[in-house]
């Protein structure tokens, strides 16, 4: 059976309202903070940050940190030795400027670690991206997820689970931009989960390679499929 995260609607919900009401002084008020340079690490991925420019249809962004990539990291990590819990951890998002409430918004969780490989049921509205040791997936061109195997130094429990990656993306399509939507979300989600890798510490660091665009129809298709 392939697995995928459900939408976390109530993380999305609270995600853009935390965007419509954000300000320069929210780093103060609230944890949050306004990084039009950073985009949640997107911009200095250049072929990710093209990919965001092409879903949001505009160059002019800005990324809000609702925990941050940084805090979600540590979260987790002290987390590991704790029973597995459907907890999904908002980390940040980015908008248009001009619109607040309609963006991509990323989280985070632990889940637990299975075989790609015996997910071989397609699903019609799934497509599937071989990332090495990692597998990505879009749905329906609005959401999309990579699962990666995390081996974080010195904690054994690592070894039975893996991070879900999520993306949600709420902006309105870019009708002028011939990319597919969903390979655009893939290699976003893609540069914001190597920040996250990176902060965790992952010593077989799975994203190392470029995302495959090629699309598989399962899941055990792509991971089983020469990287």
């Amino acid at each position: 059976m392939v697995r995928h995260l459900l939408i976390p609607a109530l993380v999305i919900t609270v995600a853009a309202g935390l965007a419509g009401c954000s300000s320069e002084n929210d780093t103060e008020a609230g944890g949050q903070s306004t990084k039009p340079d950073s985009l949640c690490g997107v911009a200095k991925d250049s072929a990710a940050h093209k990919a965001l420019i092409d879903l949001a249809g505009t160059k002019d962004m800005k990324s809000m940190d609702f925990a941050g990539v940084a805090k979600v990291a540590k979260d987790m990590k002290s987390n590991l030795t704790a029973p597995l819990e459907d907890r999904k951890r908002s980390a940040c998002g980015v908008y248009p400027a001009t619109d607040a409430n309609n963006g991509i918004t990323f989280d985070f969780s632990w889940d637990e670690r299975f075989s790609f490989k015996e997910s071989s049921s397609p699903q019609s509205d799934a497509v599937f991206y071989n990332l090495g040791d990692a597998v990505g997936q879009t749905l329906s061109d609005k959401a999309s997820y990579i699962y990666l195997p995390c081996d974080v130094p010195g904690a054994k429990e690592s070894g039975n689970r893996l991070v879900a990656a999520h993306a949600y993306n709420s902006m309105p399509q870019n009708g002028q931009v011939e990319e597919n939507s969903g390979d655009n979300q893939l290699l976003v989600l893609n540069a914001v989960s190597r920040e996250l890798v990176s902060e965790l510490g992952c010593a077989n660091d799975p994203l190392k390679g470029a995302p495959d665009l090629k699309h598989y129809p399962t899941m055990s298709d792509a991971a089983g499929a020469p990287s």
